[in-house]
C-alpha cells in the first residue's frame, strides 16, 4: 500500500499459520508467558531467531497482532533487526519489508522458543534464560551479580 508517496505501515505483524499452535501453547495457563498478549510473544520469538540467526520464510501467514500496539521501543528493536539483516538504513523506506523481516525471525525463533520452555533441559525457563543472560553480558566484559553477592556488597559498605 502506498499513501502520499510513502509505503504504508502493514496494519498486522503475522505469524505463519503453522506456527499458531506453538504461540497458543506459550500463552498457555501452564507457560511462564501466560498473561502476556500476543505481541510481547511475537517480540520473543523475534528476538529469539534473530539471536540464534534462524529465518524462515514468510509463506502463509495470519494475523497476530495490531501492529499499532507497537511502544516506540518495541518499534526501534525491530526496525534495528531489519537494518542489521540488510545492512543499510535504506530498508527504514520500506516499512514492509522492515515488518517481513521481523515476521522472518519470529517464524524461525518460535519453535526454539517453545522448545527451550517446554521440552528443554531441567530447571525452568527464567533460570536457564538468566544464565544464559550472564554467560553473553561476561563474555562481552561485563559481569552481573547474583541477588545475594549483591547483599553482600551492599552489607560490607554499611557495615
Amino acid at each position: 500500500m502506498i499513501e502520499n508517496g510513502k509505503e504504508k505501515e502493514p496494519r498486522t505483524l503475522n505469524v505463519r499459520k503453522s506456527d499458531l499452535e506453538f504461540y497458543h501453547r506459550l500463552l498457555a495457563e501452564d507457560s511462564p508467558f501466560n498473561g502476556m498478549d500476543n505481541k510481547r510473544i511475537f517480540l520473543l520469538a523475534m528476538a529469539t531467531g534473530f539471536f540464534e540467526e534462524k529465518f524462515a520464510d514468510v509463506k502463509d501467514m495470519t494475523s497476530f497482532c495490531r501492529t499499532e500496539t507497537l511502544i516506540p521501543e518495541e518499534r526501534a528493536l525491530i526496525d534495528a533487526i531489519a537494518v542489521y539483516k540488510e545492512g543499510s538504513l535504506d530498508v527504514l523506506s520500506n516499512p514492509r519489508k522492515v515488518f517481513e523481516i521481523a515476521e522472518g525471525y519470529a517464524s524461525g525463533g518460535i519453535r526454539s522458543l517453545y522448545e527451550q520452555v517446554f521440552e528443554g533441559e531441567f530447571g525452568t525457563y527464567s533460570k536457564r534464560l538468566e544464565a544464559e543472560l550472564r554467560s553473553i553480558v561476561e563474555k562481552m566484559g561485563g559481569g552481573i551479580k547474583s541477588d545475594s553477592e549483591e547483599k553482600e556488597e551492599h552489607s560490607t559498605r554499611h557495615a
